[in-house]
């Protein structure tokens, strides 16, 4: 077996239990395991690994199942209980599926079959702690999601509130006084303010329910209004009728009688008790906001319509050192170097100005933040007249997101590559199986054609010489009859044809596996949809042949398609194998016949529309709304992951700027449509790298 350098410069560090009755087993992947940077412990039987994990922690389990005494599913068991968090790897010769389901139902990180190599052994560990990362890493994200929805909701129903309270309780005293200071009228609200009566009022100085107003300030204030031709405003505090304190703003002028002359002072209270609470409160709220906004995670900015930076959050501070918010800096001088003399190019910002609508894009590296992809959503701001004053932007880093993703479509990919490669096996046997057969026949034939010719060079030579010709016939007739060369003359090119449409057979599914294997590109190219779509079914005819006939209806004009060849190969493959399973099932692995599945490709000059539909059991109701999400699968414990039709939306639509949906009808079969763009959807960044797609 030959190793080859599967680990990277950066060893892994992580604590590993090894648990096999074996010694040369555990010896064996101790070896590979510490070669790859991990630290290894060992136990001969559960029982010893059961006191190993009783004394200490381990980051993963790696164990058999069949061991003398205590079986291996024992230790899965108490692993459950005493540490839920720890991934588990079968190590184990048994790979039936019965045996498999079983261990599958305790949710094992992996399952290695002996005999194994050592790649398949690291490759199996790297990818269950990657797992067990992510889904803490998930965890962790969603916990973070929760407590923001909490707060966000909290600080909702407070300002509701609030503002419920502003419109419910603000009352409008007014009343009027002679120029001595004597009440001559109010309303029900000074009343309320007061007290007391409208009666009780009238007639009496502020001084006389002093209990109420603060007479003396009230008193100054009335004669300056008096003496001075001016609007007074001030504010004071007062307390209710209850004994409560309220503050309340006073609105104060003179006004005269039927002379001319100044009657006295009529004067306004607001009550800005509320308000003042609220303000007090709102500005607790805006704290609250402010240090969410600078602690998101995210970048924030607005930005005004001459695409000036007025305000940033510490995120976008920390990406664009240089950047400075309201000195009049544009944003393609402070956000990318070298600075540019206009906005970038499709700027998402650009449009939300112009257009008044939001919109996003993924964006390259910038070369101010070296190495990264972000996503950028912009909203317009509108004034009270509706027109667009500014735009806030969203800045996301979504290069570890995309790296998730890569990830996470690859392990999907070696899923169907490993599905395909038992029946591709088959189908290159097939041919190889008759080629090798004929060119054996062929072989044994010319050895007796060889004899014939012999025999017929004897004789020539003897009629050259005059020599007896007799015997020299007799063996020549009996070198024909031994050939059979009537049998040869039929058989001969039938195997021959044959051995050539083997020959071709086998090539046409290289060529069609080296075209669907194409290798995984960042930037889009031009691809011959009818081509790719033949080329997958050439590769997956293993899974489709025995339950279904194919139909291929593939429009002859179809132009070229801007697109990444081989994650369209991956969506094809797995609409293929989806629609062939649906039919498995519907048709009782094809014991009750056939089913049909139709292939169709149809341009009309702006789009390219491809639908594959199966006449299989159609999608139930109950679960449509759910079929594209990650992880969700209504099959069998290794018949599917979940993950096939949610890459599938995820490259169509966020990678494509395309759309995908199914139409089914139960009993009826389903029909997947994708509809995808003509023309080039690479755009040039903002930060100066090509776009992968822009949506708004």
């Amino acid at each position: 077996m030959a190793d080859s350098d599967t680990a990277t410069d950066d060893k892994p560090t992580a604590d590993l239990l090894i648990v096999d009755n074996a010694f040369q087993v555990r010896n064996i992947l101790v070896r590979y395991l510490e070669e790859a940077g991990y630290r290894c412990i060992t136990a001969a039987s559960v029982d010893e690994a059961k006191a190993l994990l009783a004394t200490r922690p381990v980051d993963m389990i790696l164990s058999d199942i069949d061991m003398p005494g205590v079986s291996g599913i024992e230790l899965f068991r108490y692993a459950a209980t005493a540490c839920p968090d720890t991934p588990i790897i079968v190590v184990s010769v048994i790979d039936t599926p019965q045996k498999a389901k079983e261990v599958l139902e305790f949710g094992v990180y992996g399952y290695i079959v002996k005999p194994f190599t050592r790649n398949i052994v690291l490759i199996t560990i790297e990818n269950a702690l990657r797992r067990k990362q992510l889904e803490a890493e998930k965890g962790k994200y969603l916990r973070h999601l929760e407590e923001q929805v909490r707060q966000r909701t909290e600080n909702l129903s407070s300002q509701l509130l609030f503002h419920q309270n502003i419109i419910n309780s603000i009352p409008i005293p007014i009343f009027y006084k002679d120029h001595h200071g004597r009440y001559q009228g109010c309303n029900t609200a000074f009343e309320s303010i007061v007290g007391q009566d409208r009666e009780s009022i009238l007639g009496k100085t502020v001084t006389e329910i002093a209990f109420r107003l603060p007479a003396d300030f009230v008193q100054d204030m009335d004669r300056r209004v008096i003496e001075e031709p001016c609007r007074l405003s001030y504010e004071a505090a007062i307390d209710d009728n209850e004994g409560y304190p309220r503050h309340v703003i006073f609105n104060k002028a003179r006004y005269p009688d039927v002379n001319g002359e100044i009657a006295g002072v009529v004067g306004v209270m607001t009550d800005i008790t509320e308000c003042r609470q609220i303000e007090a409160e709102l500005r607790v709220s805006e704290e609250k906001f402010r240090q969410i906004v600078e602690n998101i995670g995210i970048g924030v900015a607005v930005l005004g319509q001459k695409m000036d930076v007025l305000w940033m959050n510490s995120r976008m501070s920390e990406w664009f050192a240089e950047a400075r918010a309201g000195e009049g800096m544009v944003c393609y001088h402070s956000f990318i170097k070298p600075p540019r003399d206009a906005p970038c190019s499709r700027c998402p910002t650009v449009r939300a100005l112009k257009e008044g609508v939001r919109c996003e894009a993924t964006f390259g590296e910038a070369l101010a933040v070296r190495k990264r992809q972000f996503r950028i959503i912009a909203s317009p701001i509108h004034d009270k007249d509706d027109r667009v004053v500014a735009a806030i932007e969203l800045v996301e880093d979504i290069t570890e997101k995309t790296a998730i993703e890569r990830d996470r479509q690859q392990a999907q990919k070696l899923e169907s590559i490993g599905q395909l490669a038992a029946g591709i096996a088959h189908e290159i046997n097939t041919p190889t199986q008759y080629i090798g057969d004929n060119t054996r026949f062929i072989q044994e034939a010319t050895d007796d054609l060889m004899g014939v010719l012999s025999a017929c060079t004897d004789l020539l030579a003897a009629v050259k010489a005059g020599a007896p010709t007799r015997r020299v016939v007799q063996a020549l007739e009996q070198r024909i009859e031994a050939a059979d060369l009537d049998y040869l003359r039929t058989e001969m090119p039938l195997a021959i044809e044959q051995t050539l449409e083997g020959i071709t057979r086998v090539s046409d599914i290289v060529t069609s596996m080296r075209r669907f294997s194409h290798p995984g590109s960042d930037r889009k190219s031009p691809v011959d949809l009818n081509e790719a779509l033949e080329s997958t079914v050439t590769v997956a005819r293993n899974e489709w042949k025995y339950v279904a006939d194919l139909e291929v209806d593939l429009d002859p004009e179809l132009p070229p398609v801007r697109c990444l060849p081989g994650e369209m190969n991956q969506v094809f493959l797995n609409l293929l194998i989806n629609a062939a399973q649906a039919i498995y099932d519907a048709t009782d692995n094809g014991k009750t016949g056939k089913g049909r599945i139709r292939i169709s490709t149809r341009g009309n000059g702006k789009t390219v529309q491809i639908c594959v539909a199966d006449n299989g059991g159609g999608i139930p109701e109950s679960i449509r709304e759910r079929v594209f999400d990650p992880f969700f699968t209504t099959k069998a414990v290794g018949r599917g992951t979940g993950q096939g039709l949610a890459i599938a939306h995820a490259v169509i639509t966020e990678k494509h700027g395309g759309t995908i949906h199914f139409e089914s009808r139960e009993g009826g079969g389903t029909v997947f449509i994708i509809d995808l763009p003509i023309g080039p959807t690479d755009r040039q960044g903002k930060f100066g790298q090509t776009d992968s797609g822009v949506s708004s």
